[in-house]
């Protein structure tokens, strides 16, 4: 998930565009066999970790292609729950708990459109 506040979205859309196409790209050579190695180099070398000791970290992590994460905010997850389901049972959960008082909507902090919108 990448958050953003939404006054620097709102200032600059397209760069916010061009961060979530990368991000996408980076899961593609990540997940693809032939540049998984370099991937996980690159990405331990950002946290000072030895590739190999980063490598048991990855098959734990789940990274969501960009038409898995499409169809996660369409509410087609496979039947899997979507993400603003899984925000709305959070927000009943920390509601009845006492987390916190005044629901926090789930639409005000989604926004799917550059997600949909990359190719």
């Amino acid at each position: 998930m990448l958050a953003v506040n939404p006054s620097s979205l709102a200032a600059n859309h397209d760069d916010w565009v061009k961060i979530a196409a990368i991000y996408y790209k980076c899961v593609a050579y990540l997940k693809d066999p032939a540049t998984r190695d370099d991937a996980i180099k690159i990405m331990a070398a950002k946290v000072q970790q030895k590739a190999d000791d980063y490598a048991k970290n990855v098959p734990g992590t789940h990274f969501q292609t960009l038409a898995e994460a499409k169809a996660n905010y369409k509410g087609d997850a496979g039947g899997a729950i979507n993400l603003h389901d899984s925000m709305v049972l959070s927000d009943k959960y920390s509601l009845d708990n006492a987390v916190y008082k005044v629901s926090q909507k789930p639409e005000d902090y989604l926004s799917p459109g550059i997600v949909l919108a990359l190719p």
